[in-house]
């Protein structure tokens, strides 16, 4: 096992160098395994297998991509995107040696001063740091987030390289900049790597979250939680991954109930205070015994400014009411730059609103054959310019990012009933 997380940016740009040059051959051979009769998903199982491996070994942003990768329904096949999944909570873990010199030295105190039992093995790897069970003294059971050593020169290294590539093709200019979008993830990114800021946000949705039944947030153990180290109470649960591999022989019901929790823990505490859990991909969330989703990870958490939240309220409400009026002002409103015809930009964003309202126009609603993202993608190739021509606001990334994610989870749950329903009570107890 490795003690520290590679740092180097030639060393890490290599590792994704010799990743496409392998990932490629093996897509060759299963065109020729194709053409010779075979149907190719054993290429295409290793593949993945290798893209798994190593952005696991990376960490940082590398495996924040596939994790990302990992939740698209509609452009993997299911065999292909389950092999990428694991890298939602499970990837090669760090030495424990290294991992407990991190704890104690953020801590100021020996690992068995600190807790009463801490067990070496993680069981859960992410992309900034790993998760391990331990017991406080007073009998609590708790899980202790460890960041990996070195992840922030990984990080550093990942976003030059990333910023060398945006600045390339920057030079293009007009709608071809990337550099503001480029420049909002390095800001949230680089936040990412302080835990301080994330149990203070991990409050901040345990508070915004009790409103809504059926979720739960684990508390934060301050006195055993640093910059580097975080300690909440364990919620002992299985992950939303593992249902999402077996979801058609869930109950109904309880499909239907996480997917109601589901788009609580989004548009609950967005409505409500503005804000955003913008990394909602499966390995973040576990169904506890009891039946309620359990929501975790609040290191991705993204606050909007009130122009921007205020218009998407609005057209939060317009959805359940179907009536849109003045889109064009409203996405003005919400900060999107518009250099395309007015008209054209109306009859294009109208479009999209009858898309995007399917699941509430009716009292029931089946997200396993939902083609709401294939029809978006298809309407924006179809509108090509127009599209080109309506520039969201840098800030609006996440957010947007954070939806896609979410519907990739109720299209992954198989969820269906009345979601009419569902976004009513989310919005009632929101603002109340």
């Amino acid at each position: 096992m490795a003690k520290v997380v590679q740092g180097s940016r030639i060393g890490r740009l290599g590792r994704l160098a010799a990743l496409s040059g392998r990932v490629g051959g093996s897509l060759v051979a299963r065109a020729a395994n194709r053409f010779s009769g075979g149907d190719g998903s054993e290429a295409q199982r290793w593949a993945a297998q290798q893209l798994v491996e190593t952005l696991g070994r990376m960490k940082g942003l590398a495996q924040k991509v596939g994790q990302a990768l990992s939740m698209d329904v509609d452009h993997l096949p299911p065999e292909v995107r389950e092999v990428i999944a694991s890298l939602q909570g499970k990837s090669e873990p760090l030495d424990a040696a290294a991992i407990v010199e991190v704890v104690e030295d953020s801590l100021g105190a020996p690992l068995d001063s600190l807790f009463d039992e801490f067990e070496r093995q993680p069981f859960a790897a992410a992309s900034l740091g790993q998760v391990h069970r331990a017991r406080l003294a007073d009998g609590r059971r708790v899980a202790v987030k460890v960041q990996y050593p070195g992840i922030r020169r990984a990080l550093e290294a990942d976003l030059e390289n990333v910023g060398m590539l945006v600045r390339t093709v920057g030079l293009l200019g007009g709608p071809f900049d990337g550099k503001p979008y480029y420049d909002e993830v390095r800001r949230e990114i680089e936040k990412e790597v302080d835990y301080r800021r994330e149990a203070q946000s991990g409050r901040r949705f345990a508070e915004l979250l009790s409103r809504h039944a059926g979720l739960a947030v684990p508390g934060v153990v301050a006195e055993r939680s640093s910059d580097r180290v975080l300690t909440t109470e364990l919620l002992d649960g299985k992950p939303l991954s593992e249902v999402l591999k077996a979801s058609q022989t869930v109950d109904p019901e309880l499909r239907y109930r996480l997917a109601c929790g589901l788009a609580a823990a989004l548009f609950g505490p967005f409505l409500g205070a503005g804000v955003v859990h913008a990394d909602p991909h499966p390995g973040n969330f576990v169904v506890l015994p009891d039946g309620r989703l359990g929501v975790l990870d609040f290191g991705a958490v993204k606050e909007l400014s009130p122009p921007f939240a205020e218009a998407h309220r609005t057209l939060y409400r317009a959805a359940l009411s179907g009536r849109l009026d003045s889109p064009v002002e409203l996405l003005e409103h919400a900060g999107f730059t518009l250099t395309a015809p007015r008209q054209e930009v109306a009859a294009f964003v109208g479009r999209i609103f009858d898309i995007i309202r399917r699941p509430v126009a009716e009292p029931f609603y089946d997200f396993g054959p939902d083609r709401m993202t294939a029809d978006l993608r298809a309407l924006v190739r179809s509108n090509f310019k127009t599209s080109m021509g309506l520039r969201p606001p840098p800030e609006g990334l996440l957010f947007f990012r954070a939806i896609f994610g979410q519907s990739m989870n109720f299209r992954a749950l198989h969820a269906a009933g009345d979601f009419r329903r569902c976004y009513e009570e989310i919005l009632r107890a929101s603002i109340p």
